[in-house]
């Protein structure tokens, strides 16, 4: 699996614990490969993918009357999860500048064409405004 995930274009390392139940992946800065691509590359080699703890940086728009991650490097969106003391901070962010977040995307369905959530880590802390 190590080896098919650092195959992935924008992959920097990966680093596999078979004990414990992890991979933790390093993405390059400015990558284009999508939490979805890394998932299928390790269920092609007979492993299920769970919950994925992320860092991800983009910009807060609505959409929808939903507070979205938007990454336009990758093409991806997240819809955004977490306490309504995250949110409201989020929302206050929303259409202004890049922002990075810290928080998990869960384990999704092969095939699933719901879209991905990312639940932000709660504290002032786990928000990265840009040069942060």
């Amino acid at each position: 699996m190590r080896v098919a995930v650092q195959k992935l274009d924008g992959v920097r390392s990966v680093t596999v614990s078979l004990n414990d139940g992890y991979a933790d992946i390093a993405l390059a800065s400015q990558n284009t490969v999508t939490v979805e691509r890394i998932r299928e590359a390790i269920r092609r080699n007979g492993f299920t993918p769970r919950e994925a703890r992320v860092r991800v940086s983009g910009s807060v728009v609505r959409q929808d009357e939903q507070l979205v991650l938007d990454v336009p490097a990758s093409g991806m969106a997240f819809v955004l999860a977490g306490s309504a003391d995250a949110l409201a901070r989020l929302a206050r962010a929303a259409g202004g500048s890049p922002i990075t977040l810290d928080g998990t995307v869960p384990e999704s369905q092969r095939g699933s064409t719901t879209p991905l959530h990312l639940r932000v880590a709660d504290g002032p802390e786990r928000y990265f405004g840009r040069g942060s």
